[in-house]
């Protein structure tokens, strides 16, 4: 299961989760995710295999996106 969550920022700039959830019922570890990219590039669906291959063996997965670097 995957469901894509707002943890922060405001309306006009959400920071965005896509949460991937075993399918067994809980509670189940979990690993917040966060892609590469030394704060300039990089997405939060890079990680999107990762997610449902670990949500697939009991653990839960948050990738999260993150306020990218102005310079």
């Amino acid at each position: 299961m995957h469901d894509e969550l707002q943890f922060g920022g405001s309306a006009d700039a959400p920071l965005l989760a896509d949460v991937y959830y075993p399918d067994d019922a809980g509670p189940h570890p979990l690993v917040i995710a966060v892609c590469g990219g030394g704060w300039v590039r990089g997405h939060r669906r890079a990680l999107a295999h990762w997610g449902r291959h670990l949500a697939a063996r009991g653990i839960a997965v948050a990738s999260i996106d993150y306020r990218k670097s102005d310079t």
